[in-house]
């Protein structure tokens, strides 16, 4: 929302890639998990959540309709979608080697480890699925899900931030916002990292419109 043009087709970009190259083969021991319930009393309604772990796919999961979440895969919902990262500094056609996958793994588990009040819960050093857990700021009494997976072929980066419970307060019945928590959390560990994300790389280089041949990204193909 508000955000300029070409921020928007940047993303737009970015989102049309993760659609058509996310797929991934199935990654055992993180299967998806979505339970919903409700508490209600005269003045809110709580929803409480868990949605983690890989789609049938092998991709991470969208954020639910009405919670304060980001996902490289809620590319059809622009409030909850954020592109994926590079853990490249470049653009290259050349695959990712086994030491940057293993380089650019040990630096996310630490970096991610060492945010305030984050833990890690569960990570996959095969497959490179991490899961941590951070005390929400809405409700200060919840727990948000923080989740990533990193695609060794082309030095790809997915994620998915969500808080398991959702404030619905009367008579609004809109749920309580959080402040963008979860986008400012990941775009400070992205900084800390020194990693660029597909959408600002597309805006940065001018490519993937029309005419432009398009970025390349190991089996990334140029956009149109």
């Amino acid at each position: 929302e508000g955000q300029p043009r070409t921020v928007q087709g940047a993303l737009g970009r970015a989102a049309a890639t993760v659609v058509a190259f996310s797929v991934f083969s199935h990654v055992p021991g993180a299967s998806a998990v979505t339970e919903c319930r409700d508490e209600s009393n005269p003045s809110y309604t709580v929803r409480h959540c868990t949605n983690v772990g890989l789609q049938s796919d092998g991709r991470l999961r969208k954020c639910a309709a009405n919670s304060n979440c980001m996902s490289t895969s809620s590319v059809s919902s622009p409030q909850h979608f954020m592109a994926p990262w590079l853990f490249k500094s470049s653009v290259s056609d050349e695959k990712v080697n086994s030491r940057d996958v293993r380089v650019a793994w040990n630096l996310l588990r630490d970096e991610v480890s060492s945010m305030p009040g984050v833990k890690v819960v569960e990570e996959d050093d095969v497959n490179f699925y991490l899961r941590a857990e951070s005390p929400s700021s809405v409700p200060p009494t919840s727990t948000d899900d923080i989740e990533f997976l990193l695609r060794p072929s082309d030095g790809t980066v997915f994620f998915h931030s969500e808080s398991r419970d959702t404030v619905f307060v009367y008579p609004l019945q809109r749920p309580v916002g959080c402040n963008d928590c979860h986008k400012k959390r990941l775009d400070e560990l992205r900084q800390r990292l020194g990693w660029d994300d597909l959408a600002s790389e597309y805006d940065k280089k001018g490519e993937g419109m029309a005419g432009s041949g398009g970025p390349t990204l190991g089996n990334f193909v140029p956009l149109l």
